[in-house]
């Protein structure tokens, strides 16, 4: 990533300490407008479950990364982790 030109955006590894931006990410823009979500017609309420799992892997495989705007906020995030 280090070779990518993202512009004003700042790319970074996911850590723990980005866990309640990445999660404030997920339920208030992402579950409303990524279509596969969209489309199981996910809420909050019943998606945190899977989302903070999700999480918790892609933290733990360091292949997860969020872009953070000038003024740190998240505005793109791609979680990834393998399973074994």
């Amino acid at each position: 990533m280090e070779n990518v030109n993202f512009g004003n955006l700042k790319p970074s590894l996911i850590t723990k300490a980005d866990t309640a931006d990445v999660l404030n990410f997920i339920f208030t823009d992402f579950i409303f407008n990524e279509p596969h979500v969209a489309a199981v017609k996910f809420e909050p309420k019943n998606a945190a479950t899977i989302f903070k799992g999700d999480l918790k892997a892609a933290i733990k495989s360091k292949l997860s990364h969020v872009l953070r705007n000038q003024n740190m906020k998240i505005v793109a995030l791609r979680l990834a982790y393998t399973l074994h």
